[in-house]
């Protein structure tokens, strides 16, 4: 069993598959392409590529198949994981264009049927329903000490967190990468947002990707 990389607790995937650990790369390889990162995207390309008969190199800097894939259900999707303006700022405009050419150009080649695909549909829309739902408590009053809950104010929702001293933290509770509504890990002490994996500390600092950036301010924060 390999021992976590991503948090105190190990996953199912890493406590019941033996991970494939290989050594650092020592010498130039030959290869016709050069694929960055061992999660379930870069794995699935792989595949795929080899399939069609090139000859495929994977490279990452830790466990091949760990990572946020070996801790999340690392579906495929069939949206980018940041916003278009984003990848325009970071890799100028050309590449932005090649990025959504490449998710969206018709021609792509379909890994499923719309019958196995509905189910994936359903389960990365139904977060989006925290929107308009109540919060876990209705006043800071109810969170002990080493506890975080939702709370909703009017149309927002608030992330709060209050330390073992008693100290109130509180943030947006709307992830930034794509608005879904973050969860309390009550086991991790850290917020987790249940659509693509985000995860933030209890100060609203990012941890984990696609997020980059911490979770917003709120007006008037009462931080005691």
């Amino acid at each position: 069993m390999t021992k976590s990389d991503e948090g105190k607790t190990v996953s199912y995937w890493e406590a019941s598959e033996n991970l494939i650990e290989k050594d650092s790369l020592r010498q130039s390889i030959e290869t016709d392409i050069c694929i960055i990162g061992g999660g379930i995207s870069g794995l699935t390309t792989a595949y795929l590529l080899t399939k069609a008969g090139r000859q495929v190199i994977i490279i990452d800097d830790g466990t091949i198949g760990g990572g946020e894939t070996s801790r999340t259900t690392a579906h495929l999707s069939n949206a980018l994981d940041d916003r278009i303006y984003r990848i325009e700022d970071w890799h100028g405009e050309e590449k932005a264009k090649l990025a959504v050419e490449a998710v969206f150009e018709p021609s792509r080649l379909a890994t499923q049927s719309i019958k196995e695909a509905i189910p994936e549909i359903v389960s990365s829309t139904v977060p989006y329903v925290d929107w308009i739902t109540g919060g876990d408590v209705s006043s800071v009053d109810e969170i002990k000490n080493g506890e975080g809950a939702i709370i909703r104010q009017g149309a927002s929702k608030i992330a709060a967190y209050r330390d073992e001293n008693g100290k109130l933290y509180q943030r947006s509770a709307v992830c930034v990468h794509l608005g879904c509504i973050v969860r309390f890990n009550s086991l991790e002490k850290t917020w987790d947002c249940p659509c693509h994996g985000s995860r933030y500390g209890i100060d609203g600092h990012p941890i984990n990707a696609p997020a980059i950036s911490p979770l917003g301010e709120i007006e008037e924060s009462s931080n005691q």
